[in-house]
Protein backbone atom coordinates (compact mmCIF):
# COMPACT_ATOMS: atom_id res chain seq x y z
CA UNK A 1 0.00 0.00 0.00
CA UNK A 2 0.99 3.14 -1.14
CA UNK A 3 0.83 6.06 1.49
CA UNK A 4 0.63 9.65 0.77
CA UNK A 5 0.90 13.44 2.21
CA UNK A 6 -1.50 15.46 0.48
CA UNK A 7 -1.36 18.38 2.85
CA UNK A 8 -0.14 20.24 0.33
CA UNK A 9 -2.41 19.31 -2.20
CA UNK A 10 -3.03 16.81 -4.58
CA UNK A 11 -1.90 18.53 -7.98
CA UNK A 12 -0.29 15.05 -9.49
CA UNK A 13 -3.30 12.64 -8.46
CA UNK A 14 -4.35 10.28 -11.45
CA UNK A 15 -6.70 8.47 -12.09
CA UNK A 16 -7.56 5.86 -15.36
CA UNK A 17 -10.61 5.45 -16.79
CA UNK A 18 -11.17 2.30 -19.27
CA UNK A 19 -11.21 -1.44 -20.05
CA UNK A 20 -9.86 -4.39 -18.16
CA UNK A 21 -6.41 -3.92 -20.29
CA UNK A 22 -5.87 -0.45 -18.21
CA UNK A 23 -7.22 -1.91 -15.30
CA UNK A 24 -4.40 -5.24 -15.38
CA UNK A 25 -1.82 -2.45 -16.59
CA UNK A 26 -2.74 0.03 -13.62
CA UNK A 27 -2.98 -2.55 -10.99
CA UNK A 28 -1.74 -1.45 -7.50
CA UNK A 29 0.49 -4.48 -7.22
CA UNK A 30 2.62 -4.04 -10.05
CA UNK A 31 3.88 -5.80 -12.81
CA UNK A 32 7.36 -6.84 -12.25
CA UNK A 33 8.49 -3.41 -13.42
CA UNK A 34 6.34 -1.49 -10.63
CA UNK A 35 3.64 0.52 -10.43
CA UNK A 36 2.76 3.55 -12.50
CA UNK A 37 4.02 5.64 -9.27
CA UNK A 38 6.88 3.95 -8.80
CA UNK A 39 7.85 4.17 -12.31
CA UNK A 40 7.55 8.08 -12.28
CA UNK A 41 9.80 7.76 -9.63
CA UNK A 42 12.37 6.07 -10.86
CA UNK A 43 12.81 8.93 -13.82
CA UNK A 44 11.73 11.61 -11.75
CA UNK A 45 12.90 11.21 -7.93
CA UNK A 46 11.00 13.25 -5.16
CA UNK A 47 7.90 12.49 -7.40
CA UNK A 48 5.57 9.74 -6.51
CA UNK A 49 1.76 10.47 -8.15
CA UNK A 50 -1.67 8.71 -6.64
CA UNK A 51 -2.62 6.74 -9.73
CA UNK A 52 -6.02 5.88 -9.10
CA UNK A 53 -8.15 2.86 -10.78
CA UNK A 54 -11.25 3.49 -12.85
CA UNK A 55 -11.22 0.64 -15.12
CA UNK A 56 -13.12 -2.54 -15.65
CA UNK A 57 -13.91 -5.76 -17.24
CA UNK A 58 -15.85 -5.38 -20.61
CA UNK A 59 -16.74 -1.37 -20.65
CA UNK A 60 -17.43 0.30 -23.88
CA UNK A 61 -16.61 3.92 -24.33
CA UNK A 62 -20.42 4.50 -24.16
CA UNK A 63 -20.44 3.74 -20.51
CA UNK A 64 -17.39 5.74 -19.86
CA UNK A 65 -19.39 8.51 -22.19
CA UNK A 66 -22.18 7.80 -20.01
CA UNK A 67 -20.92 8.10 -16.45
CA UNK A 68 -18.15 10.57 -17.11
CA UNK A 69 -19.32 13.42 -15.47
CA UNK A 70 -20.48 11.13 -11.59
CA UNK A 71 -17.34 10.21 -11.71
CA UNK A 72 -15.15 13.21 -12.13
CA UNK A 73 -17.27 14.57 -9.18
CA UNK A 74 -15.82 12.40 -7.06
CA UNK A 75 -11.99 12.41 -8.33
CA UNK A 76 -10.67 15.75 -6.36
CA UNK A 77 -7.13 15.26 -8.97
CA UNK A 78 -5.87 16.59 -11.81
CA UNK A 79 -4.72 13.90 -14.31
CA UNK A 80 -7.71 11.71 -16.22
CA UNK A 81 -6.59 8.47 -18.49
CA UNK A 82 -9.04 7.61 -21.01
CA UNK A 83 -8.06 3.92 -22.79
CA UNK A 84 -10.88 3.28 -23.95
CA UNK A 85 -11.68 1.48 -27.78
CA UNK A 86 -10.49 -2.30 -27.59
CA UNK A 87 -13.88 -3.48 -26.95
CA UNK A 88 -15.61 -0.80 -28.96
CA UNK A 89 -13.37 -1.85 -32.00
CA UNK A 90 -13.84 -5.30 -31.36
CA UNK A 91 -16.02 -6.63 -34.41
CA UNK A 92 -16.63 -2.88 -34.52
CA UNK A 93 -19.31 -2.77 -31.68
CA UNK A 94 -19.50 0.50 -31.51
CA UNK A 95 -18.61 2.55 -35.29
CA UNK A 96 -15.42 4.82 -35.27
CA UNK A 97 -17.84 7.77 -35.43
CA UNK A 98 -19.63 6.70 -32.35
CA UNK A 99 -16.81 5.86 -30.54
CA UNK A 100 -15.30 9.70 -31.25
CA UNK A 101 -18.48 11.29 -30.20
CA UNK A 102 -17.69 9.05 -26.56
CA UNK A 103 -14.47 9.68 -26.53
CA UNK A 104 -15.55 13.67 -27.27
CA UNK A 105 -18.27 13.95 -24.31
CA UNK A 106 -15.57 12.51 -21.74
CA UNK A 107 -12.83 15.16 -22.91
CA UNK A 108 -15.27 18.15 -22.74
CA UNK A 109 -16.25 16.68 -19.20
CA UNK A 110 -12.70 16.54 -18.10
CA UNK A 111 -11.78 19.75 -19.41
CA UNK A 112 -15.09 21.45 -18.15
CA UNK A 113 -13.96 19.59 -14.76
CA UNK A 114 -10.95 21.96 -15.01
CA UNK A 115 -9.19 18.13 -15.49
CA UNK A 116 -6.47 17.41 -17.95
CA UNK A 117 -7.44 14.56 -20.30
CA UNK A 118 -4.89 12.02 -21.26
CA UNK A 119 -5.45 9.79 -23.85
CA UNK A 120 -3.20 6.81 -25.43
CA UNK A 121 -4.26 4.88 -28.60
CA UNK A 122 -5.78 1.80 -28.48
CA UNK A 123 -3.65 -1.68 -28.37
CA UNK A 124 -2.59 -3.79 -31.41
CA UNK A 125 -3.84 -7.47 -31.01
CA UNK A 126 -3.33 -10.60 -33.06
CA UNK A 127 -7.38 -10.97 -32.55
CA UNK A 128 -8.30 -9.58 -35.69
CA UNK A 129 -12.02 -8.95 -34.60
CA UNK A 130 -9.71 -6.29 -33.09
CA UNK A 131 -6.83 -5.55 -35.44
CA UNK A 132 -9.42 -4.89 -38.89
CA UNK A 133 -11.36 -2.25 -36.71
CA UNK A 134 -8.88 -0.30 -34.41
CA UNK A 135 -6.91 1.82 -37.30
CA UNK A 136 -10.02 3.40 -37.82
CA UNK A 137 -10.41 4.12 -34.01
CA UNK A 138 -7.07 5.12 -33.66
CA UNK A 139 -7.41 7.81 -36.68
CA UNK A 140 -10.39 9.07 -34.52
CA UNK A 141 -8.00 9.50 -31.41
CA UNK A 142 -5.67 11.63 -33.84
CA UNK A 143 -8.32 13.82 -34.92
CA UNK A 144 -9.49 14.33 -31.38
CA UNK A 145 -5.99 15.08 -30.21
CA UNK A 146 -6.28 17.87 -33.07
CA UNK A 147 -9.31 18.87 -31.93
CA UNK A 148 -8.64 19.42 -28.29
CA UNK A 149 -5.13 20.80 -27.79
CA UNK A 150 -5.73 20.42 -24.05
CA UNK A 151 -4.98 16.50 -23.78
CA UNK A 152 -1.65 14.62 -23.52
CA UNK A 153 -1.26 12.78 -25.66
CA UNK A 154 -0.47 9.12 -23.80
CA UNK A 155 1.10 6.49 -25.15
CA UNK A 156 0.67 4.89 -28.72
CA UNK A 157 -0.52 1.01 -27.46
CA UNK A 158 -0.66 0.38 -31.11
CA UNK A 159 2.90 1.20 -32.02
CA UNK A 160 4.53 -0.43 -29.48
CA UNK A 161 2.03 -3.93 -29.42
CA UNK A 162 2.76 -4.16 -33.37
CA UNK A 163 5.96 -4.65 -32.23
CA UNK A 164 5.51 -6.61 -29.02
CA UNK A 165 2.30 -8.47 -30.20
CA UNK A 166 -0.15 -10.41 -28.05
CA UNK A 167 -3.98 -12.13 -28.92
CA UNK A 168 -5.98 -9.36 -26.25
CA UNK A 169 -4.29 -8.25 -23.18
CA UNK A 170 -0.53 -7.20 -22.83
CA UNK A 171 0.43 -9.33 -20.01
CA UNK A 172 -1.37 -12.86 -22.16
Amino acid sequence: MDVHDVSIGIEDNWIFYGDSITAGGMAPNGTGTGTFAQMINKIKPGNFPIAEGGSARAILSSHGAANISTWLSVFPGKYVGLTYGTNDAWGNQAGASTYCKNMETMVKAIIAAGKVPVISKIPYSKNQDISKYAPSYNDQIDAIYKDYPAIVKGPDLWTYFQSNPNFRHPNS
